[in-house]
């Protein structure tokens, strides 16, 4: 994996650019009881990225950026030799603009994707799927998502040695996706078929730090309206991130 960032910050904004080309080799071996019909055999794969950003620097209580965009764009496929996968083209762009309140903020997002799969294998998606569903194989997928982040208090308490609480935030959302799916009959292709998607819900978030390590942890639960299936999802967060230096 080889990648180049290119910073242009300057005042205020804060600017960036890293193109990435990524090479992937994978060989799977399975013991003699395995089922015949499971995968064995080994696939390359090459990932090529542009990534871009222009936003304005967070303060220390913000939760996104107050003026901002980002741009990533990827394209994966599998060279000669191997097992074929296909290929996939993606792209993904981000909006930040202020929320009503301060340290408040709303992220847009769209993202596009077209997938050619393989004849046993194929990509992962790059472009996210709504919140509260399962991910499907498909060979189009459009996403459109919409987040209002805020904080909802900084109580700074101690829960023991366990967790140290540092703020409570909320955020609302809203997801729709449009999927193209192969259609199959027989084990052979019949088609495609179209699928809609749609959630929205809400997030309760803890930040704070466990069992006092500098590492900074977010957990928190879900709850998703899934207005096709008319019910709701309940989801446990939990996030840790290592790149706090």
């Amino acid at each position: 994996n080889v990648r180049v960032p290119f910073s242009f910050s300057n005042g205020k904004y804060s600017q960036f650019f890293q193109p990435e080309i990524k090479y992937n080799y994978e060989k799977i071996m399975q013991e003699a009881a395995t089922h015949p019909d499971i995968y064995e055999g080994f696939y390359h794969s090459m990932d090529y990225r542009l990534f871009f950003q222009n936003v304005i620097r967070k303060a220390e209580l913000d939760l996104l950026p107050e003026w901002g965009q980002t741009v990533d764009l990827t394209y994966r496929h599998s060279p000669a030799g191997g097992t074929p996968v296909g290929d996939l083209k993606a792209a993904e762009v981000s909006l930040y603009v202020p929320g009503l309140s301060r340290n408040h903020g709303i992220r847009i997002y769209n993202g596009y994707q077209q997938k050619n799969a393989g004849k046993q294998l194929t990509f992962s998606d790059a472009v996210r799927f709504p919140r509260g569903f399962s991910r499907f194989q498909n060979k189009e997928l459009y996403t459109f998502g919409a987040d209002y982040m805020m904080p909802l208090c900084y109580p700074d308490r101690s829960l023991g040695r366990l967790f140290f609480l540092k703020r409570l935030r909320a955020s609302l959302f809203y997801d729709f996706s449009r999927l193209e799916s192969i259609l199959y009959k027989n084990g052979t292709k019949a088609g495609t078929i179209a699928t809609t998607l749609k959630a929205a819900g809400t997030e309760i978030t803890a930040d704070g730090h466990l069992l006092r390590l500098p590492a900074p942890v977010s957990a928190g639960l879900r709850g998703t309206y899934r207005a096709g299936y008319r019910n709701f999802r309940f989801e446990f967060l939990l996030m840790i991130n290592f790149d706090f230096l």
